[in-house]
């Protein structure tokens, strides 16, 4: 065994190094594999709201986000486009829309992360420029739509809605040109991207080449089911690699669009018919595991309830001693922990103006509350979070070399 010290701690025998391995992902059920292969391919059309709606397909929703700004340039005839986006968004997403002629600019938000309205205020901008404004839905939890629509509608914004972590797009207000969604961090599927639009932005979507991502669904079923059967057999594969439980890698940087392959969107279609179960599930984990954490010192759900209709992606907390310490510890113990990655450049020049979000960075830590969980699961991270999360423990970590 391997005594693993984390930065600036001391190490004993305080938190337990955890026996199945949790994934923050939802795994595969060998019964909507095998029911995916006789259902048609997903058209997109559960994730929309509206009648007039038009649906596209990507191979993630970083690429649905580029296509979407790529259509406001396109639509507007801009030379130059002005993103808005918050201070918390992930970094790494929006490393294709940084290829397109886009500015962005990164606004305050409040402790809630919604925007804070009194210190956003766009500049006038020059006859051949544009804007847009990137609403988002985070955690899956509707953001102030209305607002953001009387906002850009006030200063002839286009309004895009990040909405990559909801379950149930009924539950978020349709008020925006554009939606993205991202079923693949709610559902057991492989990498999809859906944007949703207005006909009159539909129009002038760029064609999506022809880039079946085969091998990728493959990796990613195989990978899947291995590991939905070690936690079935309550298997601690995390403990077999150092950083098992790291990050997901950021998408690679291969051209502005992406896309989709059949056996996803087949395989969605097998998963859609059961949201309403699924998201009951998540909603049921997401408030037992809110419950027994409740008296947790080191820790604070950002929301500790859950609006009636609402499907939460994860739970997110905000440990104050550091969410890196909280991750580490998580993911040794075998729970996978997500944080925010590295901080952008642009919010690092102003440091005054996004206090909030940089604390976010600093402190934000989500674990997982999806549908593959039981409720004696649920349990058990919250037993692995509570001890990691308690300053006065110490953690032993174990790894083969």
């Amino acid at each position: 065994m391997v005594v693993m010290k984390p930065p600036e701690e001391t190490v004993s025998s305080g938190v337990s190094r955890g026996g199945t391995t949790f994934v923050l992902s939802p795994l595969p059920e060998p019964r909507a594999i095998i029911r995916s292969l006789t259902m048609p391919p997903s058209s997109g059309a559960r994730w929309t709201t509206g009648q007039e709606s038009v649906v596209r397909l990507f191979a993630r929703g970083t690429h649905a986000l580029t296509a979407g700004v790529d259509a406001v340039l396109r639509k507007t005839k801009a030379t130059a486009l002005t993103l808005w986006a918050p201070g918390y968004f992930c970094y790494p997403v929006l490393s294709l829309v940084r290829q397109l002629p886009v500015r962005l600019r990164f606004y305050p938000v409040l402790e809630d992360l919604s925007p804070d309205w009194d210190h956003i205020d766009p500049p006038a901008i020059a006859a051949d420029q544009a804007q847009a404004f990137l609403l988002v839905h985070f955690f899956g939890f509707p953001g102030p739509a209305e607002q953001a629509r009387a906002f850009c509608d006030r200063h002839r914004m286009v309004l895009i809605e990040d909405a990559v972590h909801v379950l149930l797009p009924e539950s978020v207000p349709a008020v925006g040109d554009m939606r993205i969604l991202s079923p693949h961090k709610v559902l057991a599927v492989p990498s999809v991207g859906i944007l949703v639009s207005s006909p009159q932005w539909a129009t002038s979507l760029a064609e999506v080449p022809t880039e079946p991502e085969w091998q990728a669904s493959a990796i990613w079923l195989a990978k899947r089911l291995v590991q939905a059967a070690a936690m079935r057999l309550h298997v601690p594969w995390h403990r077999l690699k150092r950083n098992a439980l790291g990050t997901v890698t950021p998408p690679a940087d291969r051209g502005p669009l992406g896309k989709e392959n059949s056996f996803a969107l087949k395989l969605l279609s097998s998963m859609e018919r059961e949201v309403p179960r699924f998201a009951e599930l998540r909603t049921n984990n997401y408030r037992r595991l809110v419950q027994q954490l409740a008296h947790v010192s080191g820790i604070r759900p950002l929301f500790p309830t859950v609006p009636e209709g609402v499907c939460p992606m994860a739970l997110p907390l905000l440990a104050p001693g550091g969410g890196d310490i909280l991750v580490d510890r998580l993911r040794r113990a075998g729970v996978a922990a997500g944080q925010f990655d590295e901080i952008p450049p642009e919010l690092s020049s102003e440091p005054g103006s996004h206090n909030v979000a940089i604390k976010f960075y600093e402190q934000l830590v989500w674990v997982p509350t999806h549908q593959s969980l039981s409720s004696r699961q649920i349990d058990e991270i919250g037993g692995r979070v509570a001890a990691a999360a308690t300053p006065a423990r110490e953690f032993i970590g174990d790894s083969i070399e």
